[in-house]
């Protein structure tokens, strides 16, 4: 796998892989390795050529090679990680014992796609762990010398070295080890003298989120008499921490007799810090094939929602190559617009000037030629000719692309349908001009004003009718044509109506071009915007004289009936004379006057009494009489009257004389019946 093949983001990972200070390698899934760090290569003193596939081998020490060959092909058959010992052949011709660990990493289905394997050199570990079994020998040679031996040997040993009596209390800790923890040169450690310490007193130098787990597994051995293998990190004089492998041993005598418990404590810190490096970045890895495959998948949607979105906004899109002068992109939606067949392909340039209206032709080359010129995007209208004869109009916008070097390289244009727009706005244009007509032939003023009330527009009308100029009637010039007494009032109204953004509604006189004052009814509503924003007023003024004369005629009249009613009323409470009338469809009383409500008895806050209640009031002898007269009355179409007796609720008798008369219509129809009544 080539790091160029994937952009700075994997050239910027060699760099980091190959300043990790381990050695560091990859393999594709069938075990062939293609890749190893600076590291390896400065090593092992070989190109890269010479150790890809399984040439690595040659580089391992025969005694091992079968080995680590065996447990990599079994790793490989079981997908598990693989961690082996074995040595590798120095630049120099020196073998050097290395741990080699391996790890698959695999994809969202779980398939194996890259193995990542490290090796760390060990060889210090591993002659330590010679000369503890060369301890061994001695002490079981020489046991009347064991601790002066004991000493001795860790002293030598090139790693951290300890060891501590059965009761598991830190007796004694090797120079180097004495050196690390800074302790001073008297010091008790340094020369394997007991001072009584807890069988954990060594826990506190270690770092704070070590103490539980190394507490467990030293607690573990003293109750066990096991080996163990511990990682944790130890302060150093400084005060800060190093990671250290710990391995330690319990020494037995010929009896089995528990003398001591050594330990070997190998400084770890590159290979964790190796292994952190390598952690991370296997998941800088994951991260950016998870990045990969999202970028994939959202470039596989964006491509989608951008056919789409050109499918629902009629725009299509193109790409032209300025090398070649020929088309590299031409989007199905602009296929559609231009009438190509979508199985043909990407047509040529001359097949879209062949679309393009003769006229417009000339504007494909200059507007290119304007956009490589300024450096930016341009914009124009362009008519395509479709092979049935329909015209569509298309919204253009070019915009070239240049190369490092400031070369024209490409063109990428977009082109909207905007045939509906157009075909829209000319009869929008159309329909304006005729309301434009209507308004100015219009017998009512018109008007159209800003959002601050100035005045922008009148039609022919105001002119006609106020004998204004365009000039005397723009902005707040036509308050002139007011009549004086009326001109505050009428701006007052207006200045509201601006303020709440209401409806405006007023009435006053206005001048006529003969000098005379006609009343006009002025009406205005605001336009808003889509965030309901005032921008204009719109309204008209309306000749309501002549309205205005009939109202107040009609309220002249009113008040002369309203009279007429009074007099009545007070001409009949002098005469004692009431009068009734009755809608004989429905059989009910529709009018009763006040001096009938005395007559009968009736409270007047109880409205018109019905017929029933009427008749219940006539005295039971005449009631049959009554009955019979309004029946004949009806049939014959005459008039007729008779005398009756009212019985009131308080008792009293009344006598009256009533006559009425039948209303009849054009078909010859009785409709009411109307009467009088006089108390006698």
């Amino acid at each position: 796998m080539k790091i160029a093949e994937h952009g700075p983001d994997f050239a910027s990972l060699r760099v980091l892989v190959d300043s990790l200070p381990a050695l560091i390698h990859t393999g594709l899934p069938d075990g062939y390795l293609d890749f190893f760090n600076q590291r390896w290569l400065e090593f092992v003193g070989l190109r890269l050529e010479d150790l890809e596939g399984w040439k690595w081998t040659a580089a391992v020490h025969p005694d091992d090679v079968t080995g680590l060959v065996a447990g990599w092909r079994a790793c490989l058959a079981s997908g598990e990680p693989l961690e082996f010992e074995a040595r590798v052949r120095r630049a120099d011709g020196e073998y050097r014992w290395m741990l080699h660990h391996k790890v698959a990493l695999r994809d969202e289905c779980g398939q194996i796609v890259k193995w990542y394997g490290s090796s760390i050199d060990i060889e210090d570990r591993k002659r330590a762990e010679c000369r503890s079994r060369e301890l061994r020998q001695i002490l079981d040679l020489t046991p009347q010398h064991l601790e002066a031996h004991l000493q001795a040997t860790l002293n030598v040993i090139p790693a951290h070295t300890w060891y501590a009596p059965p009761s598991g209390a830190l007796t004694f800790v090797n120079a180097r080890c004495a050196d690390y923890l800074g302790l001073p040169k008297d010091h008790p450690l340094r020369f394997g003298i007991d001072t009584g310490a807890a069988w954990d007193s060594h826990i506190p130098l270690l770092h704070p989120d070590d103490h539980e787990e190394s507490r467990r597994i030293w607690s573990t051995c003293l109750r066990t008499g096991s080996v163990a293998d511990i990682s944790f990190r130890v302060r150093n004089a400084e005060g800060t921490y190093r990671w250290f492998l710990s391995r330690v041993e319990p020494l037995r005598a010929n009896d089995g007799t528990l003398l001591y418990w050594v330990g070997v404590n190998l400084d770890n810190e590159e290979r964790k810090q190796a292994e952190q490096k390598l952690q991370e970045q296997q998941l800088e890895l994951r991260q950016m094939l998870d990045f990969r495959r999202e970028a994939e998948e959202a470039l596989r949607r964006s491509e989608a929602w951008l056919s789409e979105a050109q499918r629902l906004s009629h725009t299509g899109s193109w790409v032209l190559d300025l090398e070649t002068s020929e088309l590299k992109h031409w989007s199905p939606e602009l296929l559609r617009i231009c009438g190509f067949d979508p199985d043909a392909g990407i047509p040529s340039t001359e097949a879209v000037r062949e679309r393009t209206h003769p006229e417009d032709r000339a504007k494909n080359v200059e507007e290119i030629e304007t956009a490589i010129r300024e450096r930016t995007g341009v914009a124009g209208e362009r008519r395509l000719v479709l092979p049935d004869g329909t015209i569509r109009h298309l919204q253009i916008v070019v915009s070239p692309v240049f190369d490092a070097a400031g070369r024209p390289i490409e063109v990428i244009g977009t082109a909207m349908d905007v045939t509906e727009r157009k075909c829209a706005e000319e009869a929008l244009r159309e329909s304006e001009e005729r309301y434009r007509a209507l308004i100015e032939v219009s017998p009512q003023m018109v008007w159209l004003a800003r959002a601050d009330g100035s005045n922008i527009f009148w039609n022919q009308w105001w002119y006609d009718y106020t004998g204004l100029t365009r000039a005397e009637s723009e902005e707040f010039g036509w308050v002139q044509a007011l009549h004086p007494e009326h001109r505050d009032r009428w701006v007052d109204s207006w200045r509201q109506a601006l303020a709440s953004g209401g409806e405006w509604n007023t009435e006053a006189p206005l001048r006529r071009a003969d000098g005379q004052y006609r009343w006009h009814l002025g009406r205005g509503l605001p336009i808003r915007d889509a965030d309901g924003r005032i921008v204009r007023w719109m309204g008209i003024g309306v000749d309501i004289h002549d309205r205005r004369e009939a109202e107040e005629a009609l309220r002249e009249s009113e008040q002369r009936y309203r009279r007429s009613e009074a007099y009545l009323a007070e001409a009949q409470r002098l005469s004692h004379t009431g009068n009734w009338a009755m809608n004989l469809e429905t059989r009910q009383v529709v009018y009763w006057s006040q001096e009938l409500f005395r007559l009968f008895g009736f409270d007047p806050e109880e409205g018109i009494p019905s017929t029933e209640g009427m008749l219940r009031r006539i005295h039971p002898d005449d009631r049959a009489r009554v009955l019979a007269a309004l029946r004949r009355a009806v049939r014959e179409k005459t008039d007729y009257d008779f005398d009756c007796r009212v019985v009131r609720p308080d008792g009293t008798t009344r006598h009256l004389h009533t006559a009425f008369s039948p209303t009849v219509n054009a078909a010859g129809d009785t409709e009411d019946m109307i009467g009088t009544v006089m108390d006698t």
